[in-house]
């Protein structure tokens, strides 16, 4: 697909994205086929991203708890 746009970038100056090719090439284009992926899959690849949230969660309910403890009554 790249080389066929590649190959007609362009071609009529100034109307960029005008080409479209023929079904020829879009029949040597196989079917797109999605395959969701499993949670564990997910899971693994945001690994460093859900330790950082944690860590903000942590953080936040440690301020949080010194806050309160700080907290003296209005007279």
């Amino acid at each position: 697909m790249s080389e066929d746009l590649v190959a007609h970038a362009d071609p009529l100056g100034d109307r960029h994205f005008a080409y479209q090719s023929g079904p020829e090439l879009w029949a040597k284009v196989p079917p797109f086929v999605h395959r969701t992926p499993r949670v564990g899959w997910a899971l693994r690849h945001q690994l460093r991203s859900l330790a950082v949230l944690c860590a903000g969660l942590l953080l936040a309910a440690a301020f949080a708890a010194v806050a309160v403890r700080r907290q003296r009554a209005l007279a």
